[in-house]
């Protein structure tokens, strides 16, 4: 797979994904922000498994700060809403960063691919071959807001992560997007780590797609056939919340130490 999500340093990182719209149950910084605090640009060791990043429990003006940095078109908007089957006007930008959030929180490595989603559904490919092709397909995900908003191409925030895990609430919305954008990135390369290209493509749009339990376990579960590390691929899916069970209280114990 194309790592679109570049990233300069020499640790392994990136974007870009499974959301459930009840408000996670944690007891002090989630996991995913206790992560996140030891990022740094110059080097940074990503968790063994990426999970849930309950960005519009830590910050409610998520929705209206993506909307405001305005880094999706009105024609990706639209194809959103239609894709979520949501009863918006395309126009209401919040109402979908909304939409988005409360469905990718619990799976942050969705949102790259919905991106890569939304890219091919601006484009007409028609004429265009390899190296132009990819140039031009990178330029676009590069202007969309996981690259916009991500804590690398931040600078002004880089030592301000701790405020993740600060006495404030809720976080400064302007670091909590940040985190969660990064954290999105890197969980998608994880992710596509011994996966389909493709078959992780389609299940994260299905996943966008449908309120269906099954199809959403699926997209957590990913293709099973293709699994190279069953110890691996279990601490994946053990960290991802299942939908189906969303409404159940969580377990509230903290992870494991290393």
């Amino acid at each position: 797979m194309t790592n679109i999500f570049k990233n300069p340093s020499s640790q392994t990182a990136g974007l870009i994904p499974s959301g459930g719209a009840d408000k996670l149950d944690f007891q002090g910084p989630p996991n995913a922000c206790l992560e996140m605090v030891s990022w740094s640009s110059r080097g940074w060791t990503p968790p063994e498994a990426f999970g849930s990043f309950p960005i519009l429990d830590i910050c409610p003006d998520a929705p209206a700060y993506f909307a405001k940095a305005g880094h999706f078109t009105n024609r990706d908007l639209r194809a959103v809403a239609t894709l979520m089957n949501l009863d918006v006007d395309f126009r209401d930008p919040e109402s979908i960063y909304r939409a988005i959030l409360t469905r990718s929180q619990n799976t942050p490595w969705i949102l790259p691919y919905l991106e890569i989603h939304l890219r091919d559904n601006r484009s007409d490919k028609t004429g265009q071959h390899g190296r132009k092709r990819q140039h031009k397909d990178d330029k676009v995900i590069g202007k969309m807001p996981l690259s916009k908003l991500r804590l690398l191409s931040q600078p002004d925030l880089h030592d301000r992560v701790d405020e993740l895990c600060n006495s404030q609430s809720p976080v400064p919305v302007e670091v909590g997007v940040a985190a969660f954008c990064e954290y999105a990135i890197h969980a998608f390369l994880e992710h596509g780590e011994g996966q389909s290209f493709e078959g992780s493509l389609h299940d994260a749009v299905a996943f966008f797609s449908s309120d269906d339990p099954d199809q959403q376990v699926s997209a957590v579960l990913g293709d099973l056939a293709e699994v190279e590390s069953w110890i691996k691929h279990a601490g994946r899916v053990t960290w991802h919340p299942i939908p189906a069970a969303s409404r159940q209280k969580p377990c509230t114990s903290t992870r494991p130490e290393h």
